[in-house]
C-alpha cells in the first residue's frame, strides 16, 4: 500500500513540475504590413503536460495541445477573426496571426514579473459629444484598462473583446487611429491625455463619424 501511495505522489509531484504559467505581451512584427495595428496586449499562458491555455485580456480562454516536442496549435475567436497561436511552448516562443488581419504577423513575449503586475484599470463614463443620434450609439458606461504601453477601452454591447486599444507613448498620452470592434473594417482616431493614472480618453469613428468622449469616475 505504502509503494503505491508513493507511486501516485511521484507521479503527481511530476505532473505539477510540468505546468508552467506565465503572462505575454503581444509584439508586432517588423515583417508584418503598415497598416496592422500595434496594440501591445497581455494575454496569460499555462502549460500543464499537453495542455495549454489562453486567457485573453477580456478574461475569455481557450484550451489547445501542446506536442512532445513544444509545437503549439491553437485557435480561437474574437473581434480579428480566427486567431491562430503556434510555435514551441518549452521555448515560450509563440506566434499569432488573425484571419481578419492579413500579412499582419505577432509574437507573444515573456514578461518578467515585474512588468507583468504592472496594470491600471478604471470605470468610466463614455458620454457622446457629436454625431447623429440614429447612426451613433449614445452613452454607455464602460471601463479602461492600462498595463505598461497599452491601453484598452471594453463598453458598449461588445463583452468579450475591447472595443479598441492603443499603443501609449512615454508621458502616457495617443493620438492614433485603431482598429474598432464596432465592424471588421471600422477605424477610429483616439486620443489619450498625458498621465499615468486615470486620465480622459476621446475617440471618434470614420464611418458615422460619432463622437465620444470617455470621463473617469
Amino acid at each position: 500500500m505504502r509503494w503505491v501511495v508513493l507511486v501516485i505522489a511521484s507521479i503527481f509531484l511530476a505532473t505539477t513540475a510540468q505546468a508552467q504559467a506565465w503572462k505575454a505581451e503581444l509584439e508586432k512584427l517588423p515583417t508584418s504590413t503598415a497598416k496592422c495595428p500595434d496594440v501591445p496586449l497581455v494575454f496569460d499562458l499555462t502549460v500543464s503536460g499537453t495542455d495549454i491555455s489562453l486567457t485573453t485580456p477580456a478574461g475569455r480562454t481557450f484550451q489547445g495541445k501542446v506536442a512532445a516536442d513544444g509545437g503549439v496549435m491553437l485557435q480561437y475567436s474574437g473581434a480579428a477573426g480566427t486567431s491562430t497561436v503556434s510555435g514551441n511552448a518549452h521555448t515560450k516562443d509563440l506566434r499569432v496571426t488573425a484571419s481578419r488581419l492579413e500579412g499582419c504577423f505577432y509574437a507573444l513575449r515573456p514578461l518578467s514579473a515585474a512588468a507583468a503586475q504592472d496594470m491600471l484599470s478604471w470605470n468610466a463614463t463614455i458620454q457622446q459629444v457629436s454625431g447623429n443620434v440614429t447612426t451613433c450609439r449614445s452613452g454607455y458606461r464602460g471601463r479602461v484598462h492600462v498595463r505598461g504601453q497599452s491601453l484598452l477601452l471594453y463598453g458598449f454591447d461588445i463583452p468579450n473583446d475591447a472595443l479598441f486599444g492603443v499603443r501609449l507613448a512615454a508621458d502616457g498620452s495617443a493620438d492614433v487611429d485603431a482598429r474598432t470592434a464596432f465592424g471588421a473594417n471600422s477605424m477610429a482616431r483616439v486620443k489619450v491625455a498625458p498621465g499615468t493614472g486615470p486620465r480622459e480618453v476621446n475617440f471618434v469613428t470614420y464611418t458615422n463619424v460619432c463622437n465620444y468622449r470617455i470621463i473617469p469616475d
